[in-house]
């Protein structure tokens, strides 16, 4: 609510400062590659350093970036989507790109999402996954090969815990520790033995206790709960890390266990429980981070400790370090990194101005396209609006009016709505009233004061302080204005 305070004693911040009331929240930031909104700004504007993703005003807990749209879960479990929407992949039922995030009608408590090239997917609590976008290669895994502007349940599966896309094949882990896949399979990517393409999910064979997979443009991987790490597919250019049958699943590797890992296009990264990272597989545009020549098996990433995540895309890659910073290298050749630069970075280079990180996702561009986008989620500090009233020197006549404008701005792209209530106190005969009651971040109300006949001239001015609160993200926000009541008009 807005509260207004009269006292020439009372002591408040200057016009426009801001008090948190709250830390726990968290937005999401964007960069790069822009061409369709995918970065959620509001724009279509490269972005060569990172920039807020438009906040329905419910925070983003988890996103995940497409080759050219993005996905992200809000605090109160819905899906939102942004970016192209040619093939359906924002699930809206249309096929309009959006710049800010839109909600993903029909699906709530929202666990866990994946955005491959062109299409999305989505976990619920109860364990059914949906699907939906560009299905030409059965990657939506309904049975067809029809495209879905609207989410699909995937048949057949239930108690999915995890779920990764690569190009154009999908993959999920059940409860029991097994994998399913479907999708395209040119190159054995859905490690059922075969190249055929399926448009229901397989089993892979040969696979259990799995907690994580992920997928690259024709490889996929598997980490298993005893930290071994398992690859099959496109084994041409080295990402498998391994030797033998590309067409199954075998185990890499590793000299430790591994926690974390991520398949870029035609490279993989894995970090190791000493939080080092390690790369192998095409090193096109310096991807394995070492500044070297591709290689089949995997070795150490230069210059990177305690790492606790990362993400690969198909040129650029990025890692989360445990003080939540982000580090990143490979292309940069429309800001894919966020540095500011579109110099391409052959080892990691640490991103500037981005802390607080939880969560990293680089987005698999299409296997011929250079240009990559990223998305995080960090906390976002509060009050996540700020206030401001003009005029700031108000005469207020008695038995007069005057209105002064409640101007709101969003920070961090946030546009929650912000409570102001007429709930006032104020001297005898005055009266005040906003209108309207309540705005999103970046709106503006008008307070108009009222003085009637029998109020009394004021010897001084006072000063009023307007507060301002919203409860998602819970926070306030405080400005100031000068107040005297004149004598009434000739």
């Amino acid at each position: 609510m807005v509260a207004l305070t009269l006292g020439a004693a009372l002591i408040v911040p200057v016009a426009g400062a801001a008090q948190a009331a709250d830390s726990g929240w968290s937005h999401a930031t964007a960069w790069g590659f822009n061409d369709a909104g995918q970065v959620g700004d509001g724009s279509t504007t490269t972005r060569l350093t990172p920039v807020p993703v438009t906040d329905p005003g419910l925070g983003f807990t988890t996103v995940a970036a497409g080759s050219y749209h993005s996905l992200g879960i809000a605090a109160d479990g819905t899906l939102w989507a942004w970016g192209a929407n040619n093939q359906g992949q924002l699930g809206d039922g249309g096929t309009t790109s959006a710049p800010r995030p839109r909600r993903v009608p029909g699906l709530t408590n929202v666990t866990k999402i994946a955005a491959g090239a062109d299409y999305s997917l989505a976990v619920l609590s109860d364990g059914s996954l949906w699907a939906w976008g560009l299905n030409d290669e059965g990657q939506l895994g309904d049975g067809t090969i029809v495209n879905r502007s609207t989410p699909v349940r995937v048949p057949g599966l239930a108690s999915v815990i995890d779920v990764a896309t690569g190009s154009s094949h999908t993959l999920a882990v059940l409860a029991d520790g097994t994998v399913r896949t479907w999708g395209g399979n040119l190159f054995g990517e859905l490690g059922d033995g075969t190249t055929t393409g399926r448009l229901s999910p397989v089993l892979v064979p040969g696979l259990t206790s799995v907690t994580k997979v992920a997928g690259g443009y024709h490889h996929s991987l598997a980490l298993r709960s005893d930290g071994s790490l398992w690859s099959w597919g496109d084994f041409s250019l080295g990402a498998l890390g391994r030797t033998g049958n590309s067409l199954l699943a075998a185990p890499v590797p590793m000299p430790l266990s591994v926690v974390g890992m991520a398949a870029g296009g035609e490279h993989t990264l894995a970090v190791t429980s000493d939080g080092r990272a390690w790369s192998w597989g095409r090193n096109d545009f310096s991807v394995l981070g070492d500044g070297g020549p591709s290689r089949g098996t995997p070795a150490l990433i230069p210059g990177l400790a305690n790492v606790i995540q990362v993400s690969a895309g198909g040129r650029t890659c990025m890692a989360l370090l445990s003080d939540h910073t982000i580090m990143g290298w490979g292309n940069n050749q429309l800001g894919n990194l966020g540095d500011g630069t579109d110099t391409p970075r052959p080892t990691p280079v640490p991103i500037r101005g981005v802390t607080g990180v939880t969560q990293v996702s680089v987005g698999l561009e299409t296997r011929f396209h250079t240009a990559a986008h990223t998305v995080v989620v960090r906390p976002a500090p509060l009050p996540a609006f700020s206030i401001a009233i003009s005029p700031e020197k108000v005469s207020l006549p008695v038995g007069g009016t005057v209105t002064l404008t409640v101007a709101t701005t969003a920070i961090n792209g946030s546009l929650q709505r912000i409570g102001l209530s007429p709930k006032l106190i104020l001297p005898a005969g005055v009266t005040a009233t906003f209108n309207p009651q309540s705005v999103v971040a970046g709106g503006t109300s008008t307070l108009t004061l009222r003085a009637s006949v029998t109020a009394r001239p004021s010897p001084v001015q006072s000063t009023v302080t307007v507060i301002g609160s919203s409860a998602l993200p819970r926070g306030t926000a405080s400005a100031t204005f000068q107040l005297r009541v004149t004598p009434p008009l000739a």
